[in-house]
C-alpha cells in the first residue's frame, strides 16, 4: 500500500466561531511502478533497495464543514467618557403678551394738605395802548322848541317839531285833528269785491257785536264802545291785529267801514225788492 503524507493531506476551512470537526482524509494516490529486476545472476550480494516510487497526486479537497455554533456575546465593555457640552442652540421668539391685568382698586384719599401762603403779588402790566377812536354817531333830533310837555314829536325838516294839536296823555290816547290811512289806488293791485274774501258782508255785520266796557289801560276810561279782538277775529280776522307772537292785540276799526257799507248796500237792495212788490 502506498504511503501517503499526512502534512500534504488539506484539512476543511474552519468555520467562524468554533471550529469543525476535521474533513475525511482523500483516498489514496495510485501505486508508483516497480523497478525492473535485475538480470539474474549469481547470487551475488544482496542488491541495494530500489528508490520510493513518485507519490501520487493529492486527492481533492473534502466539502467544507458546517458553520460552528455561534459563540457567546462578549461582555459590554466600559463606558466611554462623557462628551463635551454641545452649543447653546439661539434664543425663540418672545412669546405673545399677556392680557391686561385688572386695575387695582383706588386708594382712600389723603388727608387734605395745609393751605400754602399766599404768594407776593405780581408786577402790574404795562398799560396797554390807547384803542381807535370809533365813528362819530348820528346827531340826535334836536328837542321840541314849541308846543305843550304832552305834545308827539315829529321831523320838521330835520327839526323835532311839536303841536298842541297833535297830542298823547301818556296812557296810549292821541289826540289830533284828522287821521288819514293811506288808500291810493296806485299803491293796490288784484282789486275784487269785498264779498270775494269775507262772503256776504251783511251776514258778517249781524255777526259782530258791539260792546260796552271799561278799560283797564286808564283808570278813567270808563263806559268806552267797541268791539272784542278775539271775538272779532274768527269773524273778520282782516280787521285784528296780531304782535309778533301771533298774540291779539286790537282792532282797526277804520277798515271795518267798507264792510258795513256792503252791508248796507245790500240791505237797500233787499228793502227795494219788498217796496217794489207792495
Amino acid at each position: 500500500m502506498a504511503y501517503i503524507n499526512p502534512s500534504f493531506a488539506y484539512s476543511g476551512y474552519s468555520g467562524y466561531g468554533a471550529q469543525g470537526a476535521q474533513g475525511t482524509n482523500g483516498s489514496n494516490g495510485a501505486q508508483g511502478s516497480s523497478g525492473y529486476s535485475g538480470f539474474s545472476g549469481v547470487n551475488g550480494a544482496q542488491g541495494a533497495n530500489g528508490s520510493n516510487g513518485a507519490q501520487g497526486a493529492a486527492g481533492t479537497n473534502g466539502a467544507q464543514g458546517a458553520q460552528g455554533l455561534k459563540g457567546s456575546t462578549g461582555s459590554t465593555g466600559a463606558q466611554g467618557a462623557t462628551g463635551s457640552n454641545g452649543s447653546n442652540g439661539a434664543q425663540g421668539a418672545t412669546g405673545a403678551q399677556g392680557a391686561a391685568g385688572t386695575n387695582g382698586s383706588n386708594g382712600a384719599q389723603g388727608a387734605t394738605g395745609a393751605t400754602g401762603a399766599q404768594g407776593a403779588q405780581g408786577f402790574q402790566g404795562n398799560q396797554g395802548s390807547t384803542g381807535s377812536t370809533g365813528a362819530q354817531g348820528n346827531q340826535g333830533a334836536t328837542g321840541p322848541v314849541g308846543g305843550t310837555s304832552s305834545s308827539v314829536l315829529y321831523n320838521n325838516g330835520s327839526t323835532a317839531s311839536g303841536n298842541s294839536n297833535f297830542t298823547t296823555d301818556g296812557s296810549g290816547n292821541v289826540t289830533a285833528v284828522s287821521y288819514t290811512t293811506t288808500s291810493s289806488e296806485k299803491n293796490k293791485t288784484n282789486i275784487r269785491p269785498l264779498a270775494t274774501l269775507i262772503g256776504d258782508p251783511l251776514n258778517v255785520t249781524n255777526s259782530l257785536s258791539g260792546v260796552a266796557y271799561d278799560s283797564t289801560i286808564g283808570l278813567s276810561a270808563v263806559d268806552q264802545i267797541g268791539f272784542i279782538a278775539e271775538k272779532m277775529q274768527p269773524v273778520l280776522p282782516q280787521v285784528v291785529t296780531l304782535d309778533g307772537s301771533g298774540n291779539v292785540v286790537g282792532v282797526d276799526y277804520t277798515r271795518i267801514t267798507a264792510v258795513l257799507v256792503e252791508a248796507v248796500k245790500e240791505l237797500t237792495a233787499q228793502v227795494a225788492q219788498l217796496s217794489a212788490k207792495g
